[in-house]
């Protein structure tokens, strides 16, 4: 009996420790979670400065709930130019602000000051699987 009592104390204990282990998170980082419809989306990004000038074509996943309200979107392999200075990286930070959004309510996101360009790629690739979605949801 004084095993099962001392395994019920560890569990109760550690609980709470476990459950802000799942959800805490760095930040930025982005992850899939359970969607009722996911795509992938892909938009050109042209960046022009008057000290470099660099193309890239960002990729992403997004996941929806029923309703078409994105519940993810997260980075789907982009490879962005070392040129770009970071700009990529920086206009990820959208992707939080993304969350709850659909079709109708994509552009009134604001894109991330500094990494604009990025951003507005960002913004496209998502449109472009949110019409994936959209025509899934459809057809369903």
């Amino acid at each position: 009996m004084k095993k099962r009592k001392n395994m019920l104390i560890l569990g109760v204990c550690c609980l709470p420790m476990l459950t802000m282990a799942a959800c805490s998170s760095s930040g930025t980082e982005a992850r899939e979670v359970e969607s009722a419809y996911s795509a992938e989306g892909s938009a050109e990004c042209h960046v022009k400065t008057d000290t470099y000038e660099t193309t890239y074509t960002v990729l992403v996943k997004v996941g929806t709930d029923a309703s078409g309200n994105i519940v993810y979107v997260v980075d789907n392999g982009t490879n962005s130019d070392p040129d770009s200075k970071g700009k990529y990286k920086k206009a990820t930070k959208i992707f939080e602000n993304l969350i709850g959004a659909n079709s109708d309510t994509l552009s009134e996101t604001d894109v991330i000051s500094g990494a604009t360009v990025s951003a507005e790629a960002i913004l496209e690739a998502v449109g472009n699987a949110l019409e994936v979605i959209d025509g899934e949801r459809s057809v369903g």
